[in-house]
C-alpha cells in the first residue's frame, strides 16, 4: 500500500507499506510461517536551474528517506542465514546537482541493524547489532538523444565496516567496503 503527495511543484512526499507471510514447506513439519515487512517514507525537494543563486545554471534535487525492513522466522526453520528476527533501519539523505547532460550525486545513509540469529535448530540464539554511516558519491553523463548513461562513483567512500545481513547477497543494498565502479547503460 502506498500514498504519494505533491505539496507544490517542487516538494513531494510519500509512504509505502508492504508485508507478506510466507508458508515455507518443510517435509517433516509441514508449512512453516515466515513474516517479512517493509515501511518506506520519503520527502523529495527540487530546485530548478536558476533558483540556486550560488550556482547559476544548476538544478538541485534533495531527498530524505526512512526505511524499516523486518524479517521474522521460527527457529525450527530459520533459513540458511539463521535468522530468528532482524530489523534494519536506513536513513538516506541525498543531494543531486544537474547541469545539461551532467549529474553529480552525494548521499549518506545511517544504517542500524539488530537481530537474533541461531546456528541451528535447538542451538542457543545470539544477538547481533551494527550501525554506522555509509557515504556514496557519483558522477553521471547522459548520452546524446537519451540513448543511455555513463557513470562512475564510489560506494562506501569512508570504507565503513559494518557486519550487515543483506537480504539479497548477490545485489547488496549497502557496500560493505569501499567499492569503485564505472557503469554504462544503453537504452534501445
Amino acid at each position: 500500500m502506498g500514498l504519494d503527495q505533491r505539496f507544490s511543484s517542487d516538494l513531494f512526499a510519500g509512504i509505502e507499506l508492504t508485508g507478506r507471510r510466507l508458508d515455507v514447506p518443510d517435509l517433516q513439519r509441514g508449512d512453516i510461517g515466515w513474516k517479512e515487512s517493509t515501511a518506506h517514507a520519503y520527502l523529495y525537494a527540487a530546485m530548478p536551474a536558476g533558483r540556486i543563486s550560488v550556482m547559476p545554471g544548476w538544478a538541485l534535487a534533495s531527498s530524505l528517506e526512512y526505511e524499516l525492513e523486518s524479517i521474522e522466522r521460527p527457529q525450527v526453520l530459520s533459513g540458511p542465514e539463521g535468522i530468528i528476527d532482524v530489523k534494519t533501519h536506513h536513513l538516506p539523505i541525498g543531494l543531486r546537482l544537474f547541469r545539461g547532460s551532467w549529474a553529480w550525486k552525494v548521499s549518506t545513509t545511517y544504517v542500524k541493524q539488530t537481530g537474533h540469529f541461531s546456528a541451528s535448530v535447538g542451538a542457543d540464539t545470539f544477538t547481533k547489532s551494527t550501525s554506522g554511516w555509509i557515504t556514496d558519491v557519483s558522477a553521471e553523463y547522459q548520452l546524446p538523444r537519451r540513448t543511455g548513461t555513463v557513470s562512475a562513483g564510489v560506494r562506501n567512500l569512508s570504507d565503513e565496516r559494518l557486519d550487515l545481513f543483506q537480504s539479497d547477497p548477490f545485489a547488496p543494498r549497502d557496500a560493505l567496503g569501499r567499492f569503485f565502479y564505472v557503469r554504462c547503460r544503453v537504452i534501445f
